[in-house]
């Protein structure tokens, strides 16, 4: 942990873009995220600056730190030091870690030095921006989306989006359509200027399923939602490196104010239906694992699949479990998810201990428990003591 100290109190909006400016000096370091969320609620006493977890990746060593800011300031008010420490769990090397927050604290000092309008834009300019709102869904539209009719805009990067969006294009109703749109690969850190790396084209959608494989790329998530006149957003997060908790904190937020209902799903795999029209849509087709099993003699003979996963996981499963013995299904399961090319991420995430593939894999399993244990229950055998 590092304590920073300011040799004169600061008010948190300096605090804040001074973290921001002091991310954009360090050498060999990338960043999944840099802390810079700014909220204006109305007049500009009510606005708020805070920033929630910053996290530093060293390219030159491919070692990630995460350090965890969960401090949150007013505009307004004066502060006299901040603290950063790696969160919890994380394995990095404590000497580099240490290095890396030393080196941070440097560069946030100076910054905390320099006049606010040098490392700041005008918050009277940011106050003004209006908010779009997405018109709601009439009537019409709704009819439409209930009988299943609906478009679907998926965001890629590479090989993990454009697997699913084909199996979703492949695999989900003839009513929908899905379109994609490319993202480059390797984009600034902080993107000033959304527009610069926005396709020239997006189609209008009713659903925006962003799979991005950059945190940096996040950051067009919104835009893209906006341009596109989307009523919903599904944003998995099969790996945090890709859509970290505090930017996915500032979506949600920005969707919400927008109208856009949004969820989040980690992994993509526990998608379950919201009580909205549109993600229920979506879910009813793809998302938690639901199927329902026939066997005879104790042993498989069909699967069918109610609700398969976004990657067709559950497919897979599915077709390994034909022939096998109901005591033994479960176990199969788990064992053919292992084999699948699943798309979750296997690092151990600290705060459920336990990776997302692992997760993943235990969804297809809990299905097929979920069948089979009244079964196992009545093959049991009891000894009844009074017999004795």
């Amino acid at each position: 942990m590092v304590e920073i100290s300011f040799d004169e109190p600061a008010r948190g909006k300096k605090i804040v873009a001074a973290i921001n400016s002091a991310c954009k000096q360090l050498e060999g370091v990338d960043f999944a995220y840099t802390p810079y969320q700014i909220h204006f609620k109305g007049e500009a006493s009510e606005k708020q600056w805070f920033y929630d977890n910053m996290e530093l990746i060293m390219s030159s060593t491919s070692l990630k730190v995460m350090a965890d800011g969960t401090q949150k300031m007013d505009a307004e008010s004066i502060y006299s030091n901040i603290t950063l420490s790696p969160r919890e769990g994380d394995e990095s090397d404590p000497e580099l870690v240490s290095e890396l927050l030393k080196d941070f604290k440097t560069l946030l000092k100076a910054q905390i030095s320099r006049p606010f309008e040098e490392i700041a834009p005008s918050p009277e300019a940011s106050s003004k921006k209006e908010t779009v709102k997405i018109p709601k869904l009439t009537e019409e539209e709704e009819g439409r989306i209930k009988d299943g009719n609906i478009h679907i805009l998926t965001i890629v990067q590479g090989e993990y989006g454009e697997r699913i969006a084909k199996y979703i294009a492949d695999k989900g109703p003839d009513s929908w359509e899905v379109s994609t749109i490319t993202l480059e690969k390797d984009l600034p850190d902080m993107i000033d200027d959304p527009a610069e790396f926005l396709p020239s084209e997006i189609p209008e959608a009713d659903l925006l399923l962003p799979m991005q494989e950059e945190s940096a790329a996040a950051q067009l998530i919104v835009d893209i939602a906006k341009a596109a006149q989307v009523r919903g957003v599904i944003a998995p997060i099969d790996n945090t490196d890709w859509l970290p908790e505090g930017m996915k904190n500032q979506i949600k937020r920005d969707l919400d104010e927008m109208g856009i209902k949004s969820v989040f799903p980690r992994p993509f795999c526990i998608l379950d239906e919201v009580g909205d029209v549109l993600i229920d849509q979506f879910a009813k087709c793809f998302g938690r694992p639901k199927l329902t099993l026939k066997w005879e003699n104790d042993k498989i003979t069909e699967v069918d699949i109610l609700v398969d996963a976004a990657c067709g996981s559950a497919k897979f499963v599915a077709e390994k479990l034909i022939g096998v013995s109901i005591d033994d299904a479960v176990e199969k399961a788990g064992l053919a998810h292992h084999h699948f090319p699943c798309l979750a991420a296997m690092k151990v995430e600290p705060d459920i201990e336990d990776t997302l593939m692992h997760v993943s894999g235990f969804q297809i399993k809990q299905a097929v428990d979920k069948i089979l244990e009244p079964e196992r229950k009545k093959k049991a055998v009891y000894i009844d003591p009074d017999t004795f």
